[in-house]
């Protein structure tokens, strides 16, 4: 067995691998841009940078590394990011699924003001990467997550989305 010093970058002496653990997601894009070979380094662990990404259960810092390219060939983001976003989101406040967060965070991603919803003392909703990354997982696999029926294709979601905005009077249409 090899030890850790064998390894030029390993867990903690990883800047990368620091970032994911701290939940920093923009310095985990930054690292992995400037320093690529840092999301590929061996590990005592047998985890590698992905793995570790994905079980911190943060789908922001997982886009991180999408975004700049340090990922596995062999590994792509699924549809299930966008119902790890809302069981993320959803965590802010709750054990589980927060009722209605899927309709909330959709009419972010459409460029809506922020509902009263996201008026929190603790969190103020998602940021706009996260929003941004909302946003490309939906034009990239066109569907939607509920709570109810889990991913369901972005025209369904379009419809009960304007139901609703009618049965909560939000002021803006779909």
């Amino acid at each position: 067995m090899r030890s850790a010093g064998s390894f030029p970058f390993v867990a903690t002496n990883n800047p990368l691998r620091k970032a994911i653990l701290d939940g920093n997601a923009a310095l985990v894009e930054e690292l992995c841009i400037a320093r690529q070979e840092l999301a590929f380094d061996a590990s005592d662990s047998g985890l590698g940078t992905l793995d570790l990404a994905l079980a911190k259960q943060d789908p922001s810092i997982v886009m991180s590394l999408v975004r700049a390219g340090c990922t596995s060939v062999a590994w792509s983001p699924s549809a299930d990011l966008l119902v790890d976003y809302m069981h993320f989101f959803s965590s802010w406040w709750a054990a589980g699924w927060l009722q209605g967060i899927e309709f909330e965070c959709y009419s972010l991603v459409l460029g809506k003001p922020p509902s009263p919803f996201w008026s929190d003392e603790v969190m103020n909703g998602p940021t706009e990467q996260q929003v941004s990354d909302l946003r490309q997982l939906l034009d990239e696999y066109a569907v939607w997550p509920t709570a109810e029926s889990g991913l369901v294709p972005v025209e369904d979601w379009s419809t009960l989305y304007g139901a609703w905005l009618k049965v909560t009077g939000r002021p803006y249409g779909t």
